[in-house]
This record gives structure tokens, sequence and C-alpha cells, in this order.
């Protein structure tokens, strides 16, 4: 209205009683056509609380921003900047009233309705694109294009959804990608066990865990095909499967996937890559089985884990570290304290040698020295070990994997 631009502009000229009058014979005009919880009126106390502030009354200004306020939730109105920006001016007319439990209550506001209303931009500008991203799609599929980059499109659009919590599009994506890596390459290609694992996550994050489950245990026997090229996928399968399983509580079923594996690598011969894969396995059951109070086939685990690891990579190797820090707990846990704190000293000397372990020898297991002898003469036999250079990933650590007995 005219009254408004007039306000307006003896404000800028700081003549705030004449822009006073001009707000408030608009406001006047405005509650005698409109009804009182019209815009039009809320519009009206802005302009006069924007006026009132200019002019350093600030319990005036207060008074008329509230009003507004009032107007826009009584129409809904309260999801938007204009709402926003009325939040943040009251939040300042609390600080120079110096009520500073206000003032910060109205700054928090601000902020929560800011990043709710950026959600709602960016999803709704999301979905526009993706919307297009996947009728592309779907044109290639009608044509029988398929190229193979269109599954990783799916997967990180897949990414982008999981990121924004919307896992019922997450599920669909990843479907959809498996399908396509399956018809691109087969269905014992890596990319399909890898979808799989991904699409596991989703559903355990849906509390679906029947659901991951039967994918993980499909993405393992896939990557087990061809397990000397998929050393990194199994060990990352192998954590997500345990950790699924002890959250559960199905302490049976952890140790039958382990032996499963161990197993497994047994089958396959003494290559390079399986032999590092059975040693991996049998340590880490071994770790397992020993936490549970199991220590003769704890100890049995780590020397053919030791035994292993001790011909291919040498006796100083990092992974002999990890197996003789293993038995060193072990040890503790049996209050074999001599043998423990060797063991713990023999796995932190960088210039140890494999006779530093045959020629000590360890106090009794138990009252029978004899249950010691599977251990001491499995290691003798050990032939002058052959060096690889290429070290083999191991499982990610857990706190349980390595242990130090002066803790």
């Amino acid at each position: 209205m005219l009254y408004d631009l007039f306000g307006e502009l003896l404000q800028d000229l700081g003549q705030y009683k004449l822009a006073n009058q001009a707000f408030d014979k608009s406001l006047e005009l405005k509650e005698a056509h409109y009804d009182s919880d019209d815009q039009r009126i809320g519009n009206s106390f802005i302009r006069l609380g924007k006026l009132f502030t200019h002019w350093k009354k600030y319990q005036t200004a207060e008074n008329y921003y509230k009003q507004a306020l009032e107007i826009k939730e009584q129409n809904n109105d309260n999801n938007n900047i204009s709402y926003v920006q009325l939040i943040e001016a009251l939040a300042v007319i609390y600080i120079f009233q110096d009520k500073t439990k206000d003032a910060e209550l109205y700054k928090k506001q601000s902020a929560l309705l800011r990043q709710k209303i950026l959600k709602q931009v960016l999803d709704k500008n999301f979905d526009t694109a993706i919307k297009d991203c996947i009728d592309i799609i779907d044109d290639f599929r009608e044509r029988q294009l398929y190229q193979e980059n269109l599954g990783d499109y799916l997967t990180e659009i897949a990414a982008v959804y999981c990121n924004m919590q919307r896992t019922d599009e997450t599920v669909n994506m990843l479907t959809q990608a498996i399908e396509y890596y399956a018809v691109v390459h087969g269905n014992g290609h890596t990319l399909v066990g890898e979808t799989m694992c991904k699409l596991s996550y989703v559903y355990q994050l849906k509390k679906e865990d029947d659901k991951a489950e039967e994918l993980l245990n499909e993405a393992l026997s896939l990557f087990l095909q061809n397990h000397e090229k998929n050393v990194d996928q199994i060990n990352n399968t192998v954590q997500s499967f345990v950790k699924l399983l002890r959250k559960q509580t199905r302490i049976d079923d952890i140790e039958k996937l382990y032996r499963r594996l161990i197993e497994e690598y047994k089958s396959c011969g003494d290559s390079d890559a399986s032999s590092t894969l059975l040693a991996k396995s049998s340590n880490y059951l071994g770790v397992f089985l020993c936490n549970m109070g199991r220590f003769q086939e704890a100890l049995e685990l780590y020397r053919d884990a030791l035994i292993i690891y001790e011909k291919q990579y040498g006796f100083q190797h990092d992974l002999v570290t990890e197996v003789l820090s293993n038995f060193a707990k072990l040890h503790y846990d049996l209050r074999d304290l001599s043998m423990a704190a060797y063991l713990y000293q023999l796995s932190e000397n960088p210039d140890r040698t494999f006779d530093q372990l045959i020629n000590h020898q360890p106090s009794a297991l138990s009252s029978s020295p004899q249950q010691y002898s599977s251990y001491a003469n499995g290691l003798p036999h050990l032939s002058t070990p052959s060096r690889y250079a290429d070290t083999p990933t191991s499982y990610p650590k857990t706190p349980s994997t390595t242990f130090s007995i002066l803790s």
C-alpha cells in the first residue's frame, strides 16, 4: 500500500515518528478489510517491528514481531525463510534487551529451521535430478544398452540416498545395481558381491537382520570362489558377518563361520594366498576361542598360524608379532606369567630369531606337561623359510586381536 511505501521512505530518512504514523494508518486500513490472521496484517506488524528496532524501542518491537509470528503460525506458514528471519529478528531484540536465554533459544530454533529448509530444498532438487538419471538408465535398459558404468551410477545414487537416511530408496537402487552387474559381468563377479555387502548394511539399518545375513552369506560364497583375487573382500565380509552375529549373541555361529573358512582354505591347496588366509582365519579363531577360555584349541590354532607366517614371511614379520602377542595373552590368562613375559618381549624384539622360541621351554600348560607336546613338536620341523615381498591384507584388528601382558 502507499502508506507502507511512504512509511519506509520516512524510516530511511530517520523520521521515525512520521513513519510510525504512516505504518499505523496502513495497519488500520488492513484490519478494516482483512481477517485478523491475514498475512498482509502480519507484514504490517513486521514493518512496525523493524521501525521500533531502529528507533531502539525494543520492547515495542518485540511485541509487534510476536504478533507477526503468531499470524504465521496460525496459517501454518512456519516452514520458510521469512519465518526464520522473523525468529532471528526476535533473537536480536532479546540480545539488545540482555535477555540472553531467550536470545539463545531463538538462535537455536533459527539454526534448526534453516537446516530443515535447506534439506527440503536439496531433497526437492535431488529428487528432480535423480529422476532424470533414473529415466536415462531405464531408457538404456529398455534398449538393452548395458553399459558398464550404469551399475556404478545406481550405486552412487544409492549412497546419496543412504546418507539422507532414505533406506527404502537405497535398497531399490542397490537391488537394481546387483541385477545390472549380474547382466553385464555375470553372477559371480566381484562387483555383485560388493554390492550385496552394501545392501546387507542397509538392511541392518532397517533392522532386517535376516535379509542382511542372507546377503552376507551369498557374498562370502561368491568371494570364496576366487579367494586369491578377493582377499580384501573376504576380510571385510567376514568382519561384517562377525559383527552381525555378535550383535545377535550367536557365539556358536561365529565359531562355525571361522571353521568354515579354515576348511575352505585347507581344500584350496598350498598357494600363498590360500596359506595366508588359512593362517589369518586360524589366528582369528584362536583369539575367539581364547576369550572363551578354550586355551588348548587356541594354542593349536596359533601354532598353525605361526608356522605358515614364519615360512612365508620370516620370523620378524608383523604378522608373526601378532601371533606371538596372542601367545603371550594366552599364557597370561593361564597365569603362566614367566612364559607370558618372555613371549611378549619376544614379540617386541625386531631382531628375534625362531631359535629363541624353540629353545625356550615353556612351563606346563596345565598339570599335565604332555598337553603342551603338540605345540613343542609342531615347531622344529620348519624348513628354511621363503620370503615374499607382498604383505597380505589382514582382518581389521579389534581390541582382542593383539594383547599386552603389561596392561
